[in-house]
């Protein structure tokens, strides 16, 4: 195996990841035959698709890989193995005084989870991808063969490993461009009631400043965000997103916005700011919960948020009352790219056809390479995770609607298109992919992409939204029986009450 180029590693260092790499090696070699491989580890799953396909492949266990090998403050990178976490990564670099150049929204994300499926957040207007920020990668490819990739190593296989989903090989390591960072991050906060100065503010803002996003609260209310690092909190109020009880992050932004006497500028603790959304889940914990009383509370915060980690830790983003499909008809759960030249129409499009708020705009840089094709230097992120209030709601038809509608829909949740309408709007290339499958050996090792990605089944009925659907999620398919039952018991304890 090779040592990669960009840092210089301790032989000790070295040798004991050649080792743990070794073991991975050895155990695809020794897969059963006519089993495929999958990964199995002790983080938690981010996927909103059923793995139900992992019961019958030979699973690799690489929880072993969560080490940081090296970070190099004078290079500015990081190498480290694929299943460190985002937080441990941000923590040992922000103590050096550096930060990934994308950090997407959860610390429990690991490094080669976002390789193989992609992320963005709000410094994307300024570097891209978190792919773009990839500058190599080890790989162990299905034969039990482990290689280093890069721009110029295995080029295609490392340009077509992004966004994979792990259908090409394992990530076991790679080296992460970092930037410059700070103690704190100061934000501003401006409010427009109209869509027209918004867009204008938003694409004046584009790189310049370090980290940028919009949030569309309602039909007359637009945020856009503006944050860069700062040394000091000067006279500024402090916001402390993670502290226990305290407001979430957007819901903060919007009683910022909403009040004359709340200043429009903030200062936040870094380490805080780059997982801002991570508790209450966006917005989602207020949009599922649906009560005032607990998310708008305090104490409601506090109960909820300690719930809600009993259910992903044990569920990750799953339901464990609510099946893929029913909760597509319930919740829209879609990042969705559009030209920044079309972001205005994207807005609309969601304003009037599904009715969900917040919607989340996320600027990415185009790559260089991709902007001849594009043709456009901006591709924005409208993101929508809520529940759509449009009269008659069908997921099957309007999601699908949509998805031919944008410019750039994501492989992570719900396809409602076909492949060739997948690969006609340019969003994967099949055909280096499949070239690639059979070169690096994949083909028969590894799961294809089609099954990962979770297709709408267009045969089933569309019966649109269930009925109090919170009651379902939260109480299971049967929770009306529940209630009687339990009203059953109460009515039989005050009639013995009145008897005695």
């Amino acid at each position: 195996m090779q040592r990669p180029n960009q840092v210089e590693l301790s032989e000790d260092i070295w040798a004991a990841h050649c080792d743990r790499i070794a073991n991975i090696c050895q155990q695809v070699i020794n897969r059963q035959p006519g089993k495929l491989l999958t990964i199995q580890k002790n983080t938690s799953s981010h996927t909103v698709r059923a793995v139900n396909y992992k019961q019958d492949c030979h699973p690799i266990d690489v929880s072993s890989l969560n080490h940081i090998l090296k970070i190099d403050r004078e290079a500015k990178t990081a190498l480290v193995e694929g299943q460190v976490l985002l937080g441990d990564l941000c923590r040992a670099t922000l103590s050096v005084g550096l930060l990934p150049a994308v950090i997407p929204e959860y610390s429990d994300f690991t490094v080669s989870g976002l390789i193989n499926g992609e992320g963005i957040q709000s410094s994307s207007h300024r570097y891209g991808l978190f792919s773009d920020t990839i500058l190599s990668q080890e790989v162990i490819l299905g034969d039990g063969s482990a290689i280093a990739t890069d721009s110029e190593q295995h080029a295609n296989l490392f340009r077509l490993l992004f966004n994979s989903h792990g259908t090409l090989g394992i990530v076991t390591a790679a080296t992460i461009h970092l930037i410059d960072a700070a103690p704190y991050v100061k934000s501003s906060y401006q409010h427009f009631r109209t869509i027209e100065p918004y867009i204008a503010a938003f694409e004046r803002a584009l790189n310049k400043t370090q980290f940028m996003e919009g949030v569309v609260y309602g039909s007359g209310s637009y945020v856009l965000i503006a944050t860069d690092f700062v040394s000091d909190i000067g006279n500024l109020p402090v916001f402390h997103p993670q502290e226990d009880g305290n407001p979430y992050y957007y819901q903060h932004v919007k009683q910022v916005v909403m009040s004359d006497s709340t200043p429009t500028e903030e200062v936040i603790p870094t380490a805080e700011y780059i997982f801002r959304s991570m508790r209450g889940l966006w917005w989602m914990t207020e949009c599922i919960v649906g009560l005032p009383m607990l998310t708008d509370s305090r104490w409601g915060r506090q109960y909820l948020d300690r719930e809600i980690e009993k259910v992903r830790s044990k569920y990750g983003f799953s339901s464990p009352n609510l099946t893929s499909e029913e909760r597509e008809r319930c919740l829209v759960n879609q990042d969705m790219g559009m030209k920044l030249s079309r972001l205005r129409e994207g807005i609309e499009y969601v304003q009037q056809n599904l009715n969900v708020y917040p919607i989340w705009n996320c600027a990415v840089k185009v790559r260089k390479r991709d902007r001849a094709a594009i043709g456009e230097e901006y591709v924005v992120d409208v993101g929508i995770y809520g529940e759509p209030m449009v009269p008659n709601y069908r997921n099957g038809c309007q999601m699908r609607a949509l998805q031919q509608f944008v410019d750039y829909p994501a492989l992570w949740g719900v396809s409602y298109l076909t492949r060739m309408e997948i690969h006609t709007k340019g969003i994967y290339d099949y055909q280096a992919y499949e070239n690639i499958r059979q070169e690096y050996k994949a083909a028969n090792a590894f799961v294809h992409l089609d099954d990962k990605i979770m297709w709408f089944d267009t045969s089933k009925p569309d019966p649109g939204k269930i009925p109090l659907w919170r009651l379902h999620s939260s109480y299971g398919r049967y929770w009306y029986l529940k209630f009687l039952v339990l009203m059953v018991i109460l009515v039989g304890l005050v009639v013995l009450a009145i008897s005695i």
